[in-house]
């Protein structure tokens, strides 16, 4: 969970919004050699991304791994918990918003504001609109260039550079190929 609430030049508050995917399960044809087995499978995860299974893959069973408190799961013995249940969670598909899953209970007030101030940052999120667009010149450098501005950013934020550093950073990214970068991706967009 990251909260984190930073004013642009326009005074105004944004945060970098994350294309909407994390991972990745695929089904190679060695391991489901029919049609109906991959169906069944299909089937299953369909199953993961219903409230119940969602509620049953993140909270295990009701009344033994957690009880419902105010709408919300709260875990009952946390030992138990972590050793059952927690191991399974990175398969969960969607979230509440999506799988209607419990959202956590939280009786110790700066958690459940943590969550609180969480959530809030749909309200300022920034959409990266080349999410979906191809530069071939990206994913050559795509290394380099991602590292010029991971780096300045970094240095910039801990006070190793100033603006004028930050922007000097900015057209090392341009010639360094970002230049080509944005050319690739406004004929794409343009499109």
């Amino acid at each position: 969970m990251y909260i984190i609430i930073l004013r642009g030049a326009n005074g105004e508050f944004g945060l970098r919004a994350i294309p909407g995917y994390g991972s990745l399960i695929m089904f190679p044809k060695s391991a489901i050699t029919s049609e109906e087995e991959l169906k069944e499978v299909l089937k299953f995860f369909d199953y993961l991304m219903t409230k119940e299974g969602a509620n049953l893959l993140i909270w295990g069973q009701e009344g033994e791994h957690y009880e419902v408190v105010d709408g919300r799961a709260d875990v009952i013995d946390q030992d138990k918990f972590d050793v059952e249940i927690k191991p399974y969670t990175a398969f969960e598909i969607g979230e509440p918003m999506t799988n209607g899953r419990y959202e956590s209970y939280y009786d110790y007030e700066p958690a459940a504001k943590a969550t609180e101030l969480y959530k809030d940052n749909d309200n300022y999120v920034v959409n990266d609109l080349s999410v979906g667009l191809d530069s071939e010149t990206y994913i050559k450098n795509a290394g380099t260039l991602d590292q010029i501005i991971e780096d300045a950013t970094y240095q910039y934020i801990q006070g190793q550079t100033d603006e004028a550093g930050f922007d000097a950073a900015i057209e090392k990214w341009k010639e360094a190929g970002g230049e080509e970068v944005i050319k690739e991706y406004n004929e794409q967009w343009s499109k």
